[in-house]
């Protein structure tokens, strides 16, 4: 059955950013490079995760056996009752809108944190350096979005069948598995 197959948060943002992400990193067993963006992201976390505030609990593994969903949360913090995912990032790319991928992600934690915590999470929210934030309500209808697309990474995985490539090139330009599935 798909469910044996367990899915990670970060898998869950790479397959709305591109689908073939996970199947080079999953079915083709395939190592991509860490690219510039990769490298300086991960410094910036081991810097981020030391520092901590009133109300923030950072880095959090959560596992959910029922969804077989499961990954760390980078920080949850609970303001009037009302629980706030958070996700660091470091440049302030995005216009006052938190991506589809990465909003992909932070619901998945959601849903995560619901299955195994009974936390309820009402607002999804991007943190940069300097105190910038992009913070938006957590819907239903985003839940059952990313609850489908974890179906169809399952089945994928499952399947083991190469998905089409994204439309936006754009995306492939540092992509870690750009040399190997351009000829595709």
């Amino acid at each position: 059955m798909t469910n044996e197959i367990w899915i990670n948060f970060e898998l869950v943002r790479q397959f709305f950013y591109c689908k073939r992400i996970p199947f080079f990193r999953i079915v083709a067993c395939v190592k991509g490079y860490s690219s510039y963006k990769m490298l300086k992201g991960i410094e910036y976390h081991s810097k981020r995760f030391h520092r901590e505030s009133i109300n923030l609990v950072t880095n959090i593994w959560i596992e959910c056996p029922k969804l077989k969903l499961r990954g760390f949360v980078d920080g949850l913090r609970k303001v009037r009752n009302e629980w706030t995912i958070l996700d660091f990032k470091q440049k302030l790319p995005f216009q006052n809108k938190i991506p589809e991928h990465y909003k992909a992600q932070l619901t998945s934690e959601a849903i995560a944190l619901e299955c195994a915590k009974n936390i309820k999470v009402s607002w999804i929210q991007l943190q940069f350096p300097g105190g910038r934030r992009i913070t938006e309500e957590l819907t239903d209808s985003d839940k059952m979005r990313t609850l489908r697309a974890i179906a169809e990474l399952r089945y994928m995985l499952k399947t083991e069948q190469i998905p089409e490539p994204t439309k936006s090139s754009r995306k492939c330009k540092d992509c870690e598995y750009r040399k190997i599935c351009l000829p595709l």
